[in-house]
């Protein structure tokens, strides 16, 4: 998270920060209204609430990935020229902007390295995939394995 927002959440006397904690409930008929929470250990309770953040973090989840698609130190996946500049490209043509490391596999959104990690800049890479996609499969239209004679 930015530190600016750190800043100001922390100036703010109506919002509490819990830290190393577990939603394991939430109740309210037309509103949220109780989360029940578990802080580790035998703390566990409920808390009287108008509304509620839940911020994850900021990791990557790529370990999934097979090996051929790189990453940087922290798992953010290299597109484009990133990619590229791996060493390990093997098409002729420059990859896609959204292209990974591994031709034809396209990553869009926070998991990319170097993205702004803002959801309408999701939003935009999402749009943009699509085009990468469409481009891909053009190039790559009745390229599909066919018998050697």
């Amino acid at each position: 998270m930015s530190q600016y927002l750190v800043e100001r959440i922390e100036r703010r006397p109506n919002i509490e920060v819990l830290f190393h904690t577990t939603i394991t409930g939430a109740r309210g008929e037309d509103t949220l209204k109780v989360l029940e929470l578990d802080r580790g250990g035998d703390e566990a309770g409920e808390l009287p609430v108008a509304a509620a953040f839940v911020f994850i973090g900021a990791q990557p989840h790529t370990a999934w990935l097979p090996e051929t698609v790189a990453r940087d130190a922290k798992g953010f996946v290299y597109t484009g020229q990133d990619a590229q500049a791996q060493g390990t490209w093997t098409e002729e043509r420059a990859p896609c902007a959204l292209e990974t490391t591994l031709p034809g596999l396209f990553v869009a959104g926070d998991a990319r390295h170097g993205s702004t990690k803002r959801v309408a800049f999701a939003a935009g890479d999402g749009a943009l995939a699509v085009s990468c996609i469409h481009e891909y499969l053009s190039l790559h239209r009745g390229r599909a394995a066919r018998p050697q004679s």
